[in-house]
């Protein structure tokens, strides 16, 4: 069964979202319409995915690990472009729970150095205290991707 946009756009909510004639039936985060620099911050704190992507690629780490990066940085995109859909933010979560699931792995596997777990520690713990800081979403939330891309750098090094 193929899903087209049209069945997306039923599992979705209208609620807060405007839909412009030459987007289709394509809608934008909330924060697109009230905060357009915020909006794209949010979307810009993707790219720092781009460093864990290439160290996992230099240092040849697994493939399958490699395209779960890839593919949740993807997915986060898709949602957070598309919010109005609640599939792609189950699919999100899903690519992030695998992401965190896989880093959990691949730290057990390579090396279990206590120095490592003392950063990431303290890099979940400085993210939630940014994250909690700012009552803005999107500073809030481009700080989560910021710190969740360092955490798997940290693992990846």
């Amino acid at each position: 069964m193929i899903i087209t946009a049209h069945d997306l756009n039923i599992l979705g909510s209208n609620k807060y979202m405007k839909t412009f004639s030459w987007l289709n039936s394509h809608t934008f985060h909330p924060s697109f319409y009230t905060d357009k620099n915020g909006y794209i911050l949010i979307l810009l704190s993707h790219l720092i995915n781009c460093i864990p992507i290439y160290f996992a690629f230099k240092l040849e780490f697994p493939a399958w690990y490699l395209y779960i990066i890839i593919l949740q940085t993807i997915c986060s995109i898709l949602y957070h472009s598309f919010f109005k859909y609640n599939l792609l933010r189950i699919i999100d979560w899903v690519f992030a729970s695998l992401l965190i699931i896989s880093n959990i792995i691949i730290f057990i596997i390579y090396e279990v150095n206590y120095i490592k777990l003392i950063f990431i520690i303290t890099a979940i713990i400085l993210g939630f205290k940014y994250f909690l800081r700012f009552k803005i979403y999107s500073y809030n939330h481009s700080i989560w991707h910021v710190f969740a891309a360092i955490i798997t750098l940290i693992v990846i090094l």
